[in-house]
C-alpha cells in the first residue's frame, strides 16, 4: 500500500478545488504533525461536548474542524495517531459518540499533542475565491413532494408539563394544521392528550415511545382511507421543529425503506468499529419511515418502562437492519450550545430544551417559515 503526504477528509456535499489545495499545502511540511481546517470554538462548556472545560482548565485556543469545510492531516500526524490508538492501554474518550468533529480534535490533542490550525479563507462554508474546500449543499429535490398529510407526529409529554410546554408547541411549530397527538400519563380532553397507560419516568421513556409507534402502526392498518401516512415524527415536549424543512428532507427518502432520520449518536464503539451501535437521539426528533415503524413494533420490546428509548431503538435497528441516517439540521441541544458559524451552514430543522432560552424567540429566529403548507387533524 502506498502512502501519501497529505490526507484530505470531506463530506458528501463538500467541493474541492484541487489546484488551490495543492498550492496551499506547499507551505507545510508533511513530515510534521499538521492538522488543517476551519476552526470552530465553543463559547462555553456544553452538554454535546461532555462539558469540556467545566471541571478543569480547558485550552482557550482549542479548536475543532467543521467537517463540511474539509480538513487535512499530514502523513506524520496520521501515522502518530494510528500508532497511539494501537498501543494505548487506556480508554480514549467517552463511551458516547456525540460530535465526531470535537471528539476527533480532542483525541488528536491528547494522543498526539497537535492542534488544529484554522484557515477559514481556504476551508470555507460558502464558495469564494481562494477556497480550497468549500461546502456546497446539493438539494436532492428542488420542491417538497410531501405535505403534512404524509406525516404523523407523536409528542411525548406528561401531566406536569401540560400547561408549561405544550402551549409553546401549540403556538409555534404546531400552530397550524398538522396530524398530531400528545401522548401523556393521563388523558386531558382539553389539550387533548392520549393516555399511554405508562407512568411518568425521570429518565428513559421506552414504553411511552413504543406506545406511540404502535399507535402509528394501528393508524396505518385502520380502515380510515383518509389517513395514509408515510412518516412518523416522535418529538419531546420541549423540542422545536421546522415542519416545512422536515418535509423537504423527507422528500429525498423512500418510506418503503427501513430508515430512521435524525441526529445520529453512537454508543460503545471501539477504535476498530466492531462493537457499538448508532442511535437517533430523541431530543432532536426521531423520524421513522412507515416500514421502519412496522419493523420495530413487530420485533422490539422495552427491557423496562424507563429504558432509554432512543438507545433501545438503536440496538433494535442494528439487529433488524434499519438504517439510521444522520442529518446535521437536527439538533439535540439549544442554539447557544453550538458555535454560531456552524449553525450558518444548514437551515436547522430542530432544537431541543427550553432551559434558559426564550423558545418563541428561538423558533422565530431559526425555524419559522411563513410558507408552511399545513392541515390539522387531532388524533
Amino acid at each position: 500500500m502506498t502512502t501519501s503526504d497529505w490526507y484530505v477528509f470531506v463530506e458528501c456535499d463538500s467541493a474541492v478545488n484541487a489546484s488551490v489545495l495543492f498550492d496551499f499545502l506547499k507551505d507545510f511540511v508533511p513530515g510534521r504533525k499538521i492538522f488543517l481546517g476551519r476552526g470552530l470554538r465553543d463559547e462555553s462548556p456544553t452538554i454535546i461536548h461532555h462539558f469540556y472545560g467545566f471541571d478543569h482548565e480547558a485550552d482557550d485556543d482549542f479548536l475543532f474542524p467543521d467537517f463540511a469545510s474539509g480538513f487535512v492531516l499530514s502523513k506524520e500526524l496520521l501515522t502518530k495517531l494510528a500508532l497511539a490508538l494501537d498501543t494505548s492501554t487506556s480508554k480514549v474518550g467517552s463511551s458516547f459518540a456525540i460530535d465526531a468533529k470535537h471528539e476527533l480534535a480532542l483525541m488528536i490533542s491528547k494522543l498526539c499533542k497537535a492542534k488544529l490550525s484554522s484557515f477559514p479563507d481556504r476551508f470555507c462554508i460558502r464558495k469564494n475565491e481562494g477556497c480550497a474546500i468549500f461546502y456546497e449543499e446539493t438539494p436532492c429535490a428542488k420542491e417538497t413532494s410531501l405535505t403534512t398529510e404524509d406525516l404523523f407526529i407523536g409528542v411525548k409529554t406528561y401531566s406536569g408539563f401540560h400547561n408549561v410546554r405544550l402551549p409553546v408547541i401549540k403556538r409555534t411549530w404546531a400552530a397550524s394544521d398538522l396530524s398530531i397527538a400528545f401522548f401523556s400519563d393521563i388523558a386531558n380532553y382539553v389539550i387533548p392528550t392520549i393516555a399511554t397507560g405508562v407512568a411518568n419516568t425521570e429518565r428513559g421513556h421506552c414504553a411511552k415511545t413504543l406506545v406511540i409507534l404502535k399507535h402509528f402502526v394501528n393508524l396505518l392498518d385502520g380502515h380510515d382511507s383518509s389517513q395514509k401516512f408515510s412518516w412518523l415524527l416522535i418529538a419531546d415536549d420541549d423540542t422545536l421543529i421546522s415542519i416545512a424543512r422536515l418535509l423537504r428532507i423527507l422528500s429525498c427518502y423512500d418510506s418503503n425503506e427501513k430508515v430512521i432520520i435524525g441526529e445520529r449518536y453512537g454508543f460503545g464503539f471501539s477504535s476498530s468499529g466492531t462493537t457499538g451501535y448508532d442511535y437517533p437521539t430523541g431530543g432532536a426528533g426521531m423520524v421513522f419511515s412507515s416500514t421502519a415503524a412496522r419493523t420495530i413494533v413487530s420485533d422490539c420490546e422495552c427491557p423496562s418502562d424507563d429504558s432509554p428509548d432512543d438507545m433501545i431503538i438503536g440496538m433494535c435497528s442494528r439487529r433488524l437492519g434499519i438504517n439510521i441516517i444522520h442529518n446535521a439540521a437536527f439538533h439535540q441541544a439549544r442554539p447557544v450550545d453550538y458555535p454560531a458559524p456552524y449553525l450558518k451552514r444548514l437551515s436547522p430543522i430542530s432544537f431541543h430544551k427550553f432551559d434558559d432560552i426564550d423558545p418563541y424567540e428561538v423558533y422565530m429566529e431559526y425555524l419559522f417559515e411563513p410558507s408552511d403548507r399545513r392541515r390539522k387533524t387531532e388524533l
